[in-house]
């Protein structure tokens, strides 16, 4: 019986062991989505294949909220408002990709009330694979929220150079 026990317990202390090792040893430009900044106001930051690192400030990248309209969506009902979201690239290198996190989860007036922006499953906003910013250029996408009378805040999460 002893010699079970020890052997359950030697493969869960290896199974926790190889997943620890694989998610912090992670370098894909995935490593932000895998493995994010343990501090909440970080932004993580990789560049090439085998390097990402945490800071709090990302100069290179500046968000635009714009509202675009307010109106009756007569066929929901409801009050809604547009936005137009500018993400511009003020660094030296290609942005391949972003995710944004809203600080407040965005209540949209329908499923499908936004453009030229991927959702992730946790309300993240992330740049479309076949998109990219180039230095000096920059990137709109538009969303429709229910109209609460506040305008939504975007915080960087990771970008991916």
């Amino acid at each position: 019986m002893r010699s079970f026990l020890f052997s359950i317990l030697l493969i869960i202390s290896t199974t926790i062991s190889i997943v620890y090792c694989d998610t912090n040893t992670t370098t894909t430009t995935e490593s932000c989505l895998i493995v994010p900044c343990q501090d909440i106001q970080s932004i993580c930051i990789v560049k090439g294949t085998n390097n990402f690192n945490c800071t709090l400030d990302s100069k290179d990248i500046s968000i635009n909220i714009s509202e675009l309209q307010s109106y009756l969506d007569s066929t929901n009902n409801m009050n809604v408002t547009q936005y137009q979201i500018q993400v511009s690239n003020h660094g030296q290198d290609i942005l391949k990709r972003f995710q944004l996190k809203p600080l407040v989860p965005l209540k949209y007036s329908t499923t499908k009330t936004f453009w030229n922006i991927d959702i992730m499953p946790n309300g993240d906003l992330v740049l479309p694979n076949n998109k990219y910013i180039n230095p000096g250029q920059t990137f709109n996408f538009g969303i429709i929220l229910k109209d609460n009378g506040i305008k939504p805040k975007l915080s960087i999460k990771s970008l991916s150079y």
